[in-house]
């Protein structure tokens, strides 16, 4: 999913939560969750292109799936269970809207990415060497 996607559905659902708790920081924090998530492609990007960053070939090269590898180290379906622990036992609406905006992230990703049904496990990303073409369905992307 593209940055400007995973921005509107979170302003959506922000805002929707809004309407509903009356809370500011469950809604912020869910907004911000909802997009920033993918600062971890930055990792990815400039690992495979230290030396000089630019804006428009990164977006390109991680929108069209071309990184070697991919880490992906945020987009981990495994971090679900310490957040909604945290969230549960905080009580903290900062937490509970990052867990909103994290899982509304991840559903939006794994249903309009050429995904393979495991591919935001990082345990499955490990044990594939975090081989892009081994964890993206490039063939789908290709013909989508």
């Amino acid at each position: 999913m593209r940055l400007t996607q995973h921005i509107a559905v979170s302003s959506i659902v922000s805002l929707g939560l809004y309407a509903w708790t009356q809370s500011f920081p469950i809604a912020i924090s869910s907004f911000l969750a909802g997009f920033l998530l993918d600062l971890d492609h930055l990792i990815d990007y400039w690992r495979e292109h230290p030396i000089k960053f630019d804006l428009i070939h990164f977006f390109k090269t991680c929108e069209e799936f071309r990184l070697v590898k991919v880490y992906l180290f945020l987009h981990s379906i495994e971090l679900l269970l310490p957040l909604g622990f945290l969230a549960y036992y905080s009580r903290s609406p900062w937490v509970l809207g990052f867990l909103i905006g994290f899982s509304q992230h991840m559903l939006f990703d794994h249903l309009l990415n050429p995904v393979f049904p495991y591919t935001y496990s990082f345990f499955y990303r490990w044990n594939k060497g975090f081989a892009n073409e081994k964890v993206f369905d490039i063939k789908k992307q290709s013909n989508g």
